[in-house]
């Protein structure tokens, strides 16, 4: 397994660099972007494979042509065949991962393609609209041993979009696997039901590392697509969007624009309360934001933060680093 800091030599590096732990998504923009604000802040980037190499599952017995398969799709027959091979690649990857996350300071659970498993939250049918990761994406099984290790350490932990999903879930809440078949999609220009996403967006989030070199301040090209209201004004969430917006106070009527793309979430029933305490709604009620409520820096958010230069991304990644400092 490869850990790499993506951007700096670590003789660049301040000495008190945080080492922020973040799963490898490099293929997609907004990570590549907050592996960008991390640096800007001050940290240092430690990238989690998402599985075991090839050379590992040939030597286990698994043929190139199922490994493509494997890579590619869940495939059912397929993964009840290497059962037995597919635990103890899982079993490495994992025993790997305790090792690399002995070595960090904070933790960010960024967005992606996939949903959460909803056996996780209780539901036993898949709806259509859900995505899974392919057999040997671990991202799951990885992404949810981080999670747990950042809460029991603790350590300060950034979760978006799927990350606040897999925090809901892991917490004893639910997810709604496909927001426009309970709310009315035209109550707030969501815009993540992905259905409904420009294309012009998708080909923003999706690019190349030569594409990104070539330009790697390339403004997203929508701008926020639906406000937020800050619910809690004692939370942490609250302050950080105070020194954003430069106000003393929040009133009832304040509202951050912010961009979103999902088609999963949680309204408020579905927050385990006795854990998480929600600070951020959508005007359909969609839960926005949430922190933890005993844990010394855990806060998600629904939207991409990272999405807008000018937002509230830095303000967040900092104080994330702040923490990491302490």
């Amino acid at each position: 397994m490869i850990v790499f800091s993506p951007h700096y030599p670590e003789q660049f590096l301040p000495k008190d660099a945080p080492r922020i732990a973040m799963i490898d998504d490099r293929k997609r923009r907004g990570w590549r972007l907050l592996c960008q604000l991390i640096t800007e802040a001050g940290g240092e980037v430690v990238v989690i494979p998402r599985t075991v190499s090839d050379l590992f599952m040939g030597k286990l017995g698994v043929t190139s042509d199922a490994l493509q398969v494997l890579r590619g799709a869940r495939d059912i027959t397929l993964a009840e065949t290497y059962g037995k091979v597919l635990g103890q690649a899982l079993e490495l990857h994992l025993a790997e991962l305790d090792k690399i996350l002995a070595t960090v300071q904070g933790i960010v659970l960024p967005g992606n393609e996939y949903d959460v498993p909803p056996a996780i939250y209780g539901e036993p049918t898949l709806h259509p609209k859900t995505q899974l990761p392919p057999s040997l994406d671990f991202r799951f099984e990885t992404e949810r041993v981080m999670l747990e290790h950042a809460l029991q350490k603790p350590l300060p932990l950034l979760g978006i979009c799927g990350g606040m999903q897999l925090l809901v879930a892991l917490t004893g809440g639910k997810l709604l696997q496909h927001l426009p078949d309970a709310l009315d999609a035209t109550n707030t220009a969501h815009d993540g039901y992905l259905e409904n996403v420009a294309t012009d967006l998708l080909e923003w989030m999706e690019c190349s590392y030569v594409e990104f070199l070539d330009d790697p301040h390339k403004p997203c090209p929508v701008n926020a697509n639906h406000p937020i209201r800050i619910t809690d004004d004692t939370s942490q969430f609250a302050d950080i969007a105070r020194k954003q917006l430069g106000m003393p106070a929040l009133s009832d009527n304040t509202t951050l624009g912010v961009l979103s793309i999902h088609h999963q979430g949680a309204l408020s029933q579905h927050i385990n309360a006795d854990t998480l305490k929600i600070t951020a709604v959508a005007a359909d009620g969609v839960v926005e934001a949430v922190e933890h409520r005993t844990h010394p820096f855990c806060i998600a958010t629904q939207f991409h933060p990272e999405f807008d230069a000018n937002g509230i991304a830095l303000p967040l990644i900092s104080a994330l680093m702040a923490q990491c400092r302490k």
